[in-house]
């Protein structure tokens, strides 16, 4: 939820030993639990850590009115801010509005309270029961930027002009209205009419409603979440201010909602002035939602003013599609690459096999699907046909040479008794 109230046992706050923890002050149920932490001794320390843009304390004091206590609010490294208390009646009711800051820039910020005097024996005394801290305000948005609301981290600050609000009859607009007291936030606020209804229709996980009002008046808030009322009675009467103080309280929650599941919500608040209603003013609404505004922390950015619904993303069967696309295509591509290599290797294969040996020839095709032979192979077929050629001669020379000899024994007469033997002919040795 959106956490705008820090218990006085936050981890965020530490205390010296000077302090100690009270679990109950006279018994009493309070707004902010049961619990409290009181200084013991001077110069009691505690400093508390935080990230917003204001920061309050909120204490309690159940002593007789006689006693008075001084502390000094050291904020970041400014001056010291000395406070001096005294109980306000002798009932022991209300809280007591201890400190608030000015309006901060945004970051992380440090407050350090220090009882400087007052007595540290008195039952129930003077105590610290908790914290307030705005987290987000208008100076998050960046410069130049017109919108009525800012996202920063998982919050989204909506002020009070933002068309997601809508007022009902009577409302007016405190920029436009020269009567809206001073000191009431600047004047960015919206003033209700004795009776009046403003809602807004937001969407996320939690909601806080800020306002700026004079704290020692009441008036009745009613609060409604989709047509279901929200437990809240009379507010106002509870926080109480110092003679020496300022009488108005700025950007002070006066309702935050628990933790919701997230989805679209319509908040309804009812105003019923029992005091005068410019005693009162709407300021603004936080919003948080799961889904981070921002793209790094730290980092702003202003938000659409659309009411929600009015942005589109991929669903996840768009995402499932594009990813079947994509694969489909490297498929196709991965194929086409197949083929191209494929021919290509036929076509280098039908090359080498038409390069032939001109010393050995073959009638037939079948020849060319043969393996190729070895170098001992082509050296013996081509002895065998240098071989062949060599006989072919020496028979063609036997035979010119009988011819010879024939036409010589018709010239001289000689006949075939009288020859001389001849060797054997190459071919009587084939």
């Amino acid at each position: 939820m959106v956490k705008v109230i820090y218990d006085h046992s936050d981890p965020d706050i530490q205390y010296d030993n000077n302090w100690s923890l009270i679990n109950a002050v006279n018994g009493q149920q309070t707004l902010y639990g049961r619990s409290y932490h009181t200084p013991i001794a001077p110069n009691a320390r505690c400093r508390f850590t935080f990230e917003g843009t204001r920061v309050s304390v909120v204490g309690y004091i159940s002593a007789p009115p006689e006693p008075q206590w001084q502390l000094n609010y050291t904020l970041d490294d400014l001056s010291p801010d000395a406070r001096i208390y005294q109980h306000l009646n002798s009932t022991g009711e209300g809280f007591q509005l201890f400190y608030q800051s000015a309006s901060l820039e945004p970051g992380k910020h440090t407050l350090e309270l220090q009882l400087v005097s007052g007595p540290t024996n008195v039952t129930g005394q003077i105590s610290i029961g908790s914290f307030v801290v705005v987290p987000i305000n208008a100076r998050h948005r960046n410069e130049g930027t017109s919108s009525s609301s800012t996202a920063y981290k998982d919050l989204e600050y909506v002020d009070d002009d933002d068309p997601r609000i809508t007022y009902s009859a009577g409302w007016q607009d405190g920029r436009h209205n020269l009567s809206v007291p001073a000191g009431l936030s600047s004047n960015s606020l919206h003033l209700p009419p004795d009776r009046g209804e403003v809602s807004i229709v937001f969407n996320g996980t939690s909601i806080a409603v800020f306002a700026s009002y004079f704290i020692n008046h009441t008036f009745g808030l009613t609060f409604h979440i989709n047509a279901i009322s929200m437990p809240m009675g009379l507010w106002g009467g509870e926080i109480r201010t110092f003679p020496d103080l300022a009488d108005i309280v700025n950007e002070w929650p006066i309702y935050s909602s628990n933790d919701l599941s997230n989805g679209l919500y319509n908040l309804t608040i009812g105003f019923d002035g029992l005091d005068p209603a410019a005693k009162f003013g709407l300021d603004t609404f936080i919003i948080q939602s799961p889904i981070p505004a921002s793209t790094g922390i730290g980092s702003t950015s202003p938000v659409s003013s659309k009411p929600p619904g009015g942005h589109q993303s991929f669903s996840s069967g768009v995402i499932a599609g594009v990813i079947v696309a994509c694969l489909a295509f490297t498929f196709a591509v991965a194929w086409l690459c197949l083929l191209l290599w494929r021919r290509r290797f036929s076509a280098a294969l039908n090359r080498s096999a038409t390069h032939i040996n001109p010393l050995i020839t073959r009638p037939n095709e079948a020849y060319y699907h043969q393996p190729e032979r070895s170098r001992i192979e082509t050296d013996t077929a081509f002895s065998l046909v240098t071989a062949r050629t060599a006989g072919v001669s020496m028979n063609s020379m036997a035979m010119a040479g009988q011819r010879a000899k024939a036409s010589n024994r018709v010239t001289t007469g000689t006949n075939d008794n009288e020859e001389e033997s001849q060797p054997p002919s190459y071919d009587s040795i084939q």
